[in-house]
């Protein structure tokens, strides 16, 4: 199984800035990681390409938009991704870069293989995705089926607001739950979809995570929260309760930004022009 699109190294990845862990009343910890985008022209356009590419890769972007007679930028703007003005697309905007932003982490800082598969099919693209947000894949042995094959899955949610803290982190949590139920369509579906637009390396990473009753693996359950900084709170962090996940150990994981809906606006911006 080839990883070349796993191995490398983006140079946005330099941008999560590790804080000191909270640890909540219950004993869980929980990383924190505050997003510092520098001005870095270069660092911006290769996050942009990344930001884009989940949506379209570059030969479809270039077929499509002249198929449809238009720029580049009008086929991204008003097919591809979600419409900041409409009620719902700018929501979806905010999920979107913050699933995407955590699949990076998970992709360029900790070497896990994260297919794509859930932006680029979309029909609605004002409309979430439904399934699991975010499911990645450490493969133990790339040749064959292994027992330390390990599954995440990933619950996200986001406050990208300059408003009072709420508890992201703990809906993740509690939505991280259903995941145990609708994983096995998720794994088929991007399986599906991997095999369909040929990138057969990919989709041979996550068949080999389809039939766990033959070929078991580890599955981890984790939750993350994205929030602006205003919005972000140790406090309300520190009182997060997991006790009601019918699953022990679940990864907990923080980022801010600030002004991050400003910052989300700008780069799927630069994400049209790029």
């Amino acid at each position: 199984i080839k990883r070349e699109d796993t191995m490398t190294t983006l140079k946005y990845a330099d941008h999560f800035v590790e804080e000191e862990n909270v640890i909540t009343n219950q004993g869980e910890t929980v990383q924190i990681f505050h997003l510092i985008p520098n001005n870095e022209e270069a660092s911006l356009a290769e996050w942009a390409r990344n930001l884009r590419r989940n949506y379209a890769d570059d030969q479809v972007t270039d077929e499509m938009s002249s198929s449809l007679g238009v720029s580049q930028e009008e086929y991204l703007r008003t097919y591809k991704f979600p419409d900041p003005l409409d009620t719902w697309g700018k929501v979806v905007m905010i999920g979107d870069f913050s699933e995407i932003l955590i699949a990076d982490y998970l992709q360029y800082v900790l070497d896990y293989v994260v297919p794509r598969t859930r932006y680029n099919s979309k029909i609605n693209r004002n409309r979430s995705t439904q399934g699991s947000d975010l499911i990645a894949y450490n493969v133990a042995n790339s040749d064959e089926w292994n027992p330390k094959d390990e599954l995440l899955v990933f619950e996200v949610k986001a406050q990208s607001t300059e408003a009072k803290a709420q508890e992201r982190l703990q809906e993740a949590v509690i939505h991280s739950s259903k995941d145990i139920t609708r994983l096995a369509e998720s794994l088929v579906a991007s399986a599906e979809i991997l095999t369909r637009v040929r990138k057969h390396d990919q989709a041979k990473v996550v068949q080999r995570f389809l039939n766990g009753t033959d070929r078991p693996y580890i599955t981890r359950y984790a939750a993350a929260a994205v929030h602006s900084t205003f919005s972000f709170s140790r406090d309300l962090i520190q009182q997060l309760d997991t006790s009601q996940h019918p699953r022990e150990g679940v990864q907990l994981i923080v980022v801010h930004c600030d002004r991050l809906k400003d910052f989300i606006n700008s780069m799927y911006e630069r994400a049209t022009k790029c």
